[in-house]
């Protein structure tokens, strides 16, 4: 396998691997705090998923989803969306160092900033000004603990290989 497609093939399972962990992150600062998560794909913003979920469902098979199926979906273009920007990530880490920076939360801080808050605006899929200082705050943190598992995990998987 050529180098680059071994990272970017590093990147997708770290990724993946990251996803899971930052879902995880946010249901456990949900519990501490006593809270429900909003149910969405990842507990965050329920609105920007399933609206996300619909859109895209909508444009492939001219139908709408149920909100259950909405959130199935959501939490598979999550999956999708991460192993696929990790595998960009990994491959332009294994050219720079400069790309790791943080040990990974710049990469996350930059995810968060462009979908969550850029992404989801311009495509009007949620309004960030509807949403509390503080959901925005853990969206960010999930996304740094999301760029740091994903260069953890791509170090180690790159090490084993």
């Amino acid at each position: 396998m050529k180098p680059i497609l071994k990272q970017a093939a590093v990147g997708a399972a770290a990724g993946t691997i990251a996803a899971f962990a930052m879902q995880q992150f946010v249901s456990l600062w949900h519990r501490t705090k006593g809270q429900g998560a909003e149910n969405g794909a990842f507990g965050l913003d329920r609105e920007a998923d399933v609206n996300a979920a619909q859109k895209l469902w909508q444009l492939l098979f001219r139908r709408s989803l149920t909100e259950t199926e909405a959130i199935a979906v959501a939490r598979a273009m999550h999956y999708g969306y991460s192993a696929a920007a990790s595998a960009g990530y990994a491959a332009l880490a294994g050219k720079s160092p400069l790309f790791q920076a943080g040990f990974g939360t710049a990469y996350g801080a930059a995810l968060w900033l462009a979908g969550d808050e850029v992404a989801i605006t311009l495509l009007r899929l949620s309004d960030p000004r509807s949403k509390t200082k503080a959901s925005h705050a853990v969206a960010l943190a999930a996304h740094l603990v999301f760029g740091s598992v994903t260069e953890l995990g791509r170090r180690s998987l790159l090490k084993r290989l």
